[in-house]
């Protein structure tokens, strides 16, 4: 029976036994779970089940689980290729009860697959040759004699069954937690193989092929154990031992399942095919066999190989197959090309494997081209050695480590082969005295904050009220001056701690907000808030006046910064989800900054970005931004337009001015040719929605009320558009050149047909979106800096009106994508829809204006 045969069958028969057959997980361990590295068994996705912190449609599964062990309590790494049965990577057939059957059906199930006949789905093993073991009872639990007759009920002869301990038959998920006594499977491969004749010896002659979990108990903090009021079953089968078996050979490695694995690696290796079963040849072959595999499924699942956590466990895993590699006269680069093997042998199970082969390769092969060097000239090293006592040195480890970078382990196998000692010990003492060398020589820098901030955790959390309000009635709880001592009131520079704050405090790679704190006799400039405690924000301000403790303040955020910083925290998703489009899913993010002036990504990838990936990158990120989608930061908008903007206008010559020279909003943000959102109608009206402070008028008289409609109040429109001065100048050019268009509905271009975008934000020249349907230009705005296009990308971020979640000109009805120029006319003979008509002099109402030329404002 084939390899892929016989996990057909095994599904297939538990299928029919009512199980749902539930696909493999990653062989990284949940995202949710940081007590596990690696799948290292069948029952891992299930765990929040067995836990009953999941619940699922089904009560009866049925799987064949990527499994990895190669580090923790589950660590065959040092094993493989030594032993018949040992893989880093392998797969495990099981089947699961979640509080359905137990005991009795779970050794039925078992008993009829293994013996039953092969015209039935079964595997047909002699029951002569199977052996099974029972929990024998120890630390309080009793021995499982009613597992043991249900065996013989099944048709196990009695002297087949034996008894063992808790190492060996039972199982617990941790210290506390579900728990049970387990019942294992073992055939017997022959006399000809050596080892003990019966389970749990030494050797390879009697193997373990299923084991069966019983999880009837839950074991408290005390040890206590209680009976589980629904008992489950957890089950795992080696696919590879048991096909091992079926296809009577010695080991795992000789099964169909790796036969085009060693046929790749053959064609590599510099050795004649009489002397490919010699031990050295035929143990480094298997190392090389078992990692590729091992390698394959972790690029494949989004590991990347680095200096730590799972990243360091597949380095480590590559590396061990690159020496083995020149062992059998590999000189070259050639593990990267072994992926498609992996493929051909178990596509048939995993054909998503096929589509991401391309990045795995080029992973691994860089990788690969790293490691070689150091490799060849550890291996030298390693062979001039005086290893004559017996031992090698710890200084000579040492030197191999700190100055060529080669990796312990590998000497330590290194030194195994061949039967000598490796001093670690002076290894290690080697190492810390470069440590304290390395202390002594650095500058120290204590980052930490000192002084009476510790007692931060002494006051209650403070209440950010920042994602509803950018502003806040609040009272101060505790005073810091600049050496953070704690003081009762506080002049000039020091920090702040308020019982309700509507400032973000630096998190995540994002910078804390900014802007005022006002109380009765002064006002305090809040120049950063940070969370030196947990939930406790605390406020770098500087005050004028006098301030303390207890007193009423009104914290006021930044509006304009914190919607700069919002722009980027978006920019920093975007990018992330066009990164993992280009590159591929294994794309994690490490770390970002993200400011009011920039962003920056770090992220998880094999090799630098290529050009055209650089571009691609850009392109689907620059679209999605022109797009304008509305996301959950619109609840903030809502905020905004709460805000008492008119009480932060009138304030215009004193310290309380919160927008800043050039921070104005473009026209079509304000309302006018705005089709959606609050204020559309008095936007296309002329009317400013915004609350004007008594005494400000427009730039031709005061502003009429929302119900006066007439042609003689369009010309307030200029003041919409920057100011007086502003409105005039682009009423110059229009009559010159004709009016621009830029990525939305009525935000006007200043400069004729090539005009800019009024708020700056795109740099000097043509606006990049003045483009055949508004598409980004690669080559367009670099005012930001960066590659090709990435000034685009920042600049439709930063572009007020595209931050609002309003579709841009593009996807309007009715837009033309050609003739943008004001002198254009559709078809029909009216003016292209959202241009504007050429300037004209209004017609004046009776009664309205006087008749003659407008008086020249002063």
């Amino acid at each position: 029976m084939k390899t892929s045969e016989l996990r057909q069958a095994f599904l297939h028969y538990f299928e029919r036994q009512g199980h749902r057959r539930v696909a493999s997980s990653a062989v990284i361990g949940p995202a949710d779970d940081p007590t596990v590295m690696w799948t290292n068994s069948g029952m891992i996705q299930f765990k929040d089940v067995f836990l009953g912190k999941e619940n699922r449609d089904y009560r009866r599964a049925t799987t064949s689980q990527k499994c990895l062990r190669a580090g923790g309590k589950h660590n065959d790494l040092d094993q493989v290729g030594f032993t018949a049965r040992h893989h880093t990577f392998f797969e495990m057939l099981g089947n699961f009860s979640f509080g359905d059957y137990f005991k009795a059906d779970a050794i039925r199930f078992a008993w009829e697959f293994v013996t039953g006949p092969l015209d039935q789905g079964c595997l047909a093993l002699d029951p002569d040759k199977l052996w099974i073991t029972v929990f024998e009872g120890a630390d309080g639990v009793p021995a499982d004699t009613e597992a043991e007759e249900m065996w013989k009920a099944a048709g196990v002869r009695p002297d087949r069954i034996m008894r063992f301990g808790k190492k060996d038959n039972f199982w617990q998920m941790g210290d506390t937690g579900p728990c049970g006594p387990c019942s294992e499977m073992h055939f017997d491969r022959g006399a000809h193989l050596p080892g003990d004749a019966t389970p749990n010896g030494e050797g390879d002659r009697v193997m373990e092929i299923w084991n069966l979990v019983f999880m009837q108990y839950e074991r408290d903090a005390k040890g206590v154990l209680t009976p589980l009021p629904k008992p489950s079953i957890d089950t795992g089968m080696g696919l590879e031992r048991t096909a091992s078996i079926l296809q009577g050979v010695d080991t795992n490695y000789e099964i169909d399942l790796f036969e085009p694995i060693f046929n790749a690696i053959w064609k590599a290796a510099k050795v004649n095919p009489e002397d490919r079963r010699e031990h050295a040849n035929r143990t480094a072959s298997q190392v090389i066999a078992d990692h590729i595999r091992a390698a394959t499924f972790m690029c494949y699942d989004g590991v990347v190989p680095s200096n730590e956590g799972r990243g360091y466990v597949l380095r480590k895993i590559v590396r061990r197959a690159l020496r083995f590699g020149r062992k059998l006269g590999i000189e070259g680069l050639f593990f990267a090309d072994l992926a498609p093997a992996v493929f051909e042998a178990m596509g048939d199970q995993y054909p998503e494997l096929l589509a991401e082969m391309g990045r795995i390769q080029k992973s691994l092969h860089r990788e690969e081209q790293q490691f070689s060097q150091t490799l060849s000239t550890g291996l030298k090293l390693l062979e001039a050695s005086d290893i004559s006592a017996g031992t090698l040195a710890g200084s000579d480890i040492f030197r191999l480590y700190d100055t060529y970078g080669f990796p312990v382990d590998l000497v330590e196998d290194w030194c195994r082969e061949r039967g000598i000692a490796a001093d670690l010990a002076g290894f290690q003492q080697e190492l810390a005295a470069q440590r304290a060398r390395a202390r002594a020589a650095m500058k120290a820098h204590d980052l930490r904050l000192a002084g009476d901030l510790a007692v931060l955790a002494d006051f209650p959390p403070t209440r950010f009220t920042g994602y509803d309000h950018l502003e806040s009635q609040a009272h101060v709880v505790a005073l810091f001056d600049a050496k953070h001592q704690r003081v009762q009131q506080l002049s000039g520079e020091g920090y702040v701690l308020l019982d309700r704050t509507p400032f973000y405090a630096q998190s995540g790679g994002q910078v804390g907000d900014t802007g005022q704190l006002r109380f009765e006799g002064g006002h305090a400039e809040v120049l950063d808030c940070t969370a030196p405690a947990q939930k406790r924000h605390l406020h770098q301000v500087k005050v004028t006046g006098t301030l303390m403790e207890n007193t009423a303040v009104n914290a006021l955020v930044h509006p304009i910064r914190r919607r700069r910083v919002r722009a980027h925290h978006t920019a920093t998703h975007l990018l992330h989800a066009a990164l993992r489009e280009v590159l591929g899913t294994h794309v994690k993010q490490a770390g970002s900054v993200v400011d009011e002036n920039r962003l920056r990504f770090d992220f998880t990838h094999f090799a630098p970005l290529e050009p055209g990936q650089i571009a691609e990158i850009e392109r689907l990120a620059s679209r999605q931004a022109l797009r304008s989608v509305g996301a959950g930061p619109r609840v903030l908008d809502g905020a905004l337009r709460r805000h008492p903007r008119g009480q932060l206008r009138r304030d215009r010559r004193g310290e309380d001015r919160l927008r800043g020279r050039g921070e104005r909003r473009c026209a079509a943000h304000r309302g006018r040719g705005r089709r959606d959102g609050p204020g559309a109608a008095a936007g296309r009206r002329g009317h400013d929605p915004r609350p004007q402070p008594p005494g400000e008028h427009g730039p031709r008289g005061p502003a009429r009320s929302a119900g006066d409609q007439g042609p003689a109040h369009r010309p307030a429109r200029a003041r919409l558009e920057g100011g007086e001065a502003q409105g005039r100048q682009q009423r110059r050019r229009r009559r010159a050149g004709g009016a621009g268009e830029g990525p939305h509905p009525g935000h006007r271009l200043r400069g004729g047909p090539g005009g800019q975008c009024p708020a700056r934000a795109h740099g000097p020249g043509p606006h990049p979106a003045r483009q055949r349907g508004h598409r980004p230009r690669l080559q367009g705005c670099r005012r930001q800096g960066g590659g090709p296009g990435l000034g685009i990308f920042r600049s439709a971020l930063r572009c007020r009106r595209t931050l609002q979640g309003h579709a841009p000109c593009s996807e309007r009805p009715g837009r033309r994508e050609e003739g943008l120029g004001a002198g254009r006319r559709q078809p029909s003979g009216r003016p292209a829809r959202g241009l504007r008509r050429p300037a004209r002099r209004p017609v004046t109402r009776p009664g309205s204006r006087p008749e003659g030329p407008r008086p020249r404002r002063t």
